[in-house]
């Protein structure tokens, strides 16, 4: 599942990120932090966002679907 933190300044998103993360790991949750985007572009629900705009990321279909892995790449 994918969370989008924003906040007005950078101080009040880092605090709100820790927030999250807490009570994401106090409720079970299991995060990878190499996951966690910090820096634009952030890539969100088939978006990519970046400071300024928004843009649609491209699409690509596989013709070529074997597994059930292979639908969720």
């Amino acid at each position: 599942d994918d969370i989008l933190v924003c906040a007005p300044s950078d101080d009040l998103l880092t605090h709100a990120l820790d927030l999250t993360i807490s009570a994401l790991i106090v409720a079970g949750f299991e995060l990878q932090e190499k996951k966690i985007q910090k820096m634009p572009p952030w890539k969100y629900l088939g978006l990519e966002i970046g400071n300024r705009t928004i843009v649609p990321q491209k699409l690509e279909i596989n013709p070529r679907i074997k597994t059930l892995a292979d639908v969720h790449k």
